[in-house]
């Protein structure tokens, strides 16, 4: 009689036992076995995308002073003259420099009405005297389309000069040695949008540019590029 009666109780202290074993055993070795899963979803699944750059001028302003991912390229990638400069400028001033105002302050650029920093290029009086600047668009895939979308103005210093100051004909701009020229003229102060599109042969691809002027004459011209200024075209069929 006793032992029916301690029958119950003692399959019970026997499933409770089991069912503490069970729980322990589950508080130890879920977290483990979750962050095991999540590895495994990760590796397997994960898919690392790195952006296209088409690096912005934004960034400090001043003569031979150039935002992060910019250089002079008058003699090639890095390469500066210094008597015909480029640099950072502001728009309301020659690389930011209060002595040097522009006789009409560039607008505030339509994607970027807070930005205060333009890449600047100048002409000083003949076709040789030439001054260019530029970038490497980066994490290009080879073979894919892209669409690149910038600003172009140019302007001219406030005062009297002994070389005449005048606004510049053109910008020629050069995307993988290949030339689009950007017409200035009755364009003074004024942004110009310019939209290029291009397919990547490799994962670089050099931007640069210079302007035009009129000979005898120093003229200016700016780029502004926005920190959205790249896009891969994707077609979908």
């Amino acid at each position: 009689m006793n032992l029916v009666k301690q029958l119950p109780i003692g399959l019970s202290l026997a499933c409770l036992m089991m069912m503490s074993s069970c729980s322990k055993e589950d508080a130890a070795v879920t977290p483990a076995q979750q962050q095991e899963q999540g590895n495994i979803h990760s590796s397997h699944k994960g898919v690392t995308y790195v952006s296209p750059l088409f690096s912005p001028t934004i960034g400090s302003v001043g003569k031979e002073v150039y935002p992060a991912g910019w250089e002079a390229y008058s003699f090639g990638p890095g390469e500066a003259d210094p008597l015909i400069p480029a640099g950072t400028s502001s728009l309301t001033h020659l690389w930011g420099e209060g002595t040097y105002p522009w006789e009409k302050p560039l607008p505030p650029v339509p994607t970027a009405p807070n930005a205060n920093s333009v890449v600047t290029v100048s002409n000083y009086g003949s076709i040789n005297d030439i001054s260019y600047a530029g970038t490497k668009i980066k994490n290009l895939t080879p073979g894919k389309k892209y669409t690149i979308t910038f600003y172009v103005a140019t302007t001219k210093l406030k005062g009297a000069y002994t070389t005449p100051q005048q606004y510049a004909n053109s910008m020629h701009v050069i995307l993988n040695a290949k030339s689009v020229q950007v017409s200035l003229k009755g364009k003074e102060a004024t942004w110009v949008p310019q939209t290029i599109t291009f397919d990547a042969v490799s994962n670089e691809a050099v931007f640069n540019f210079f302007p035009t002027g009129e000979i005898g004459s120093y003229a200016y011209a700016h780029v502004f590029v926005d920190q959205n200024s790249i896009k891969e075209l994707i077609f979908k069929l």
